[in-house]
C-alpha cells in the first residue's frame, strides 16, 4: 500500500540511507535529532540532481503548466515527466501521483484518503 511505501521511505531516512538512487542522504539539522521535517513547501535542502532538473523551469520555461498557451506547454510536459519519474521510483502508476499546492492541501488529501480507505475496509 502507499502507507507501506511511505513507512519504508521514512525508515530508510531515519537509518541515514537513501531510498532512491538520486544521491546521498540530505543533511539533517543535528539539533532536531531523528525528527523528519515534512513541510517542504516553503524551504528544503535540495539534491544537486534535483536542482539541475529544475533549472530549465526556473530560467527558460516558467509558464503556468495548467494553462494552454505556448509558455505553458513545456512546463506541463515537465510536470508529466516528473510525475512519471516519481511513479517509477516508488512503484506507483502515474494517476497515483498528485502534486499539491501546499502542505495543508497535501495533509487534507492524506486524511481524506485514509478515511475513504477505512470506510471501504469496513464495508
Amino acid at each position: 500500500s502507499q502507507f507501506t511505501i511511505i513507512r519504508h521511505l521514512i525508515r530508510r531516512h531515519l537509518m541515514g540511507a537513501t531510498a532512491t538512487k538520486i544521491g546521498t542522504p540530505l543533511p539533517r539539522a543535528p539539533e532536531h535529532g531523528r525528527c523528519i521535517y515534512l513541510d517542504y513547501q516553503a524551504t528544503t535542502p535540495v539534491w544537486p540532481e534535483v536542482a539541475a532538473a529544475a533549472e530549465p523551469y526556473l530560467r527558460l520555461h516558467w509558464g503556468n503548466p495548467s494553462s494552454g498557451h505556448a509558455f505553458a506547454r513545456p512546463c506541463a510536459a515537465g510536470v508529466q515527466r516528473a510525475r512519471s519519474s516519481l511513479a517509477e521510483l516508488i512503484g506507483a502508476s502515474n494517476d497515483e501521483i498528485l502534486f499539491t499546492g501546499c502542505g495543508s492541501e497535501a495533509d487534507n488529501h492524506a486524511i481524506l484518503g485514509a478515511l475513504e480507505a477505512e470506510e471501504a475496509r469496513r464495508r
